[in-house]
């Protein structure tokens, strides 16, 4: 709770700082347009390892502008399974005559971004926001999960992030780097009982590191 105190303070001193030099600006109508910047972006290599390990991730986010230089970013995602743990079932030999893992899941994710001046793009360029996400994906069986079977996995994390999104035309690139504060659970549920997995994470290291990138379509 201190770290996300401590998150908390340096945005809102970030967030002032930034919105009092764009009230000294006189920028050009054309550049005050609230909303009339939006980007859609995905990343397909996101199939091959999702937030959580082993799991795909089916991504789809949303960014629109809401006031000059600033944005609102809102992501949700399908979780499936890897392909590369379907490839390993593949080449086991052991797996061959046994029910195959199943993946089933969601993640959401947020972020409010406050873009830096850039006079050859105005809405857009390097940024700073805090970011949040959350995952939930159910591991099970083929079999056993018609008995109520499943290991859950529920990840929560949320920091600071930079980046750098650049638009060309109608294509955008979106790159980002950051830390934060993460939380990460594990669950057996069997039926009519739900059992925390106690040795799943050793919780040596609460650390969350961030690197992304999203390719994105501008209107």
């Amino acid at each position: 709770m201190n770290l996300l105190r401590y998150i908390l303070i340096c945005w809102i001193a970030i967030s002032a700082a930034i919105n009092l030099n764009a009230q000294t600006e006189a920028l050009p109508k054309t550049q005050l347009q609230v909303g009339s910047g939006t980007i859609i972006k995905t990343n397909p290599m996101a199939i091959l390892w999702g937030p959580i390990p082993f799991s795909a991730e089916y991504r789809l986010v949303y960014e629109t502008l809401i006031m000059p230089r600033q944005s609102l970013v809102v992501g949700a995602s399908y979780l499936g399974k890897s392909l590369l743990l379907t490839m390993s079932e593949m080449m086991d030999s052991s797996y061959q005559n046994q029910a195959k893992t199943k993946v089933n899941g969601f993640r959401v994710q947020l972020e409010y971004r406050l873009y830096f001046k850039n006079k050859n793009a105005p809405s857009w360029g390097y940024y700073i926001a805090p970011h949040f996400s959350y995952s939930k994906a159910d591991f099970f069986d083929e079999y056993y999960v018609n008995f109520g079977y499943i290991t859950q996995f529920r990840y929560m994390d949320y920091g600071i992030i930079i980046g750098n999104q650049n638009v060309l035309a109608s294509s955008a690139l979106d790159i980002w780097i950051g830390a934060g504060y993460k939380q990460h659970y594990a669950y057996w549920i069997q039926p009519k009982k739900i059992e925390e997995i106690d040795d799943y994470e050793p919780f040596l290291l609460h650390l969350k590191l961030y690197f992304g990138i999203n390719f994105g379509i501008a209107q």
